[in-house]
């Protein structure tokens, strides 16, 4: 189970139940976190981060998805400003995990792979040609 889909059933996971004005307005803020040269900014902390995690990945340290969450999350607190330990990451990512979960049931699930409509793909294809 994967951090942010702690659901063994295969529901997909997509907290972004909020109306498209809020969407709007979030994505303006947060935005400015995500540029070139914010993240030209962080590259040396992303890059410490990549060869620490894949090192331990490589030792056996930890397990594929132990990595991935520790490369994502702490990709999210290195454009908060925040380092910390790798036992301080592993906490936020369960937190994290916590609060999927409870959030989920309030309207943040969406359908299983198998139920989804026969039209998704061409919506995919679709979205890919329109970006």
């Amino acid at each position: 189970c994967f951090s942010s889909n702690p659901f063994p059933d295969g529901r997909l996971v997509a907290l972004n139940t909020m109306s498209k004005a809020d969407h709007s307005r979030v994505l303006r803020y947060v935005h400015k976190h995500y540029t070139k040269d914010a993240l030209e900014e962080l590259k040396g902390d992303i890059q410490e981060v990549i060869e620490k995690c894949t090192s331990d990945l490589a030792s056996g340290k930890v397990d594929g998805v132990k990595w991935a969450q520790r490369i994502h999350m702490s990709g999210t607190l290195a454009r908060l400003g925040v380092k910390t330990s790798w036992e301080k990451v592993d906490e936020i990512v369960a937190l994290n995990d916590a609060m999927v979960a409870l959030v989920a049931p309030l309207g943040g699930v969406g359908l299983p792979n198998e139920r989804l409509p026969w039209t998704w793909s061409f919506q995919v294809a679709l979205g890919l040609i329109r970006s």
